[in-house]
């Protein structure tokens, strides 16, 4: 394979290569938790296609209250990769390889 060996001198902190499992649950669980105060709420996942934008905006103002932020459920400092740090390809070789 020609362009097996990494083009960016590159690699994360720890032993733990990728954030993408940390990241598919906490937008699992952000989403979860958006739908069930939504429900809770009883206000509708789509403003209703009849209504002008302003009539529209208005129930949803109130919504925005009690929604949640992003960062309660996503915490990087939390995940399994503390960053990233430039390594010297010709003093390490060894992690061009993929």
């Amino acid at each position: 394979m020609s362009r097996s060996h990494r083009h960016h001198p590159f690699r994360g902190i720890t032993t733990c290569e990728s954030e993408k499992d940390d990241k598919q649950l906490a937008h699992r669980v952000y989403r979860h938790t958006i739908r069930q105060r939504l429900l809770a709420a009883r206000y509708p996942l789509d403003p209703p296609m009849n209504a002008t934008l302003a009539e529209s905006d208005e129930p949803y103002a109130e919504v925005a209250e009690f929604l949640p932020h992003w960062r309660e459920f996503s915490d990087p400092w939390a995940w399994g990769k503390d960053g990233r740090w430039r390594f010297d390809p010709a003093r390490y070789p060894v992690y061009l390889r993929k």
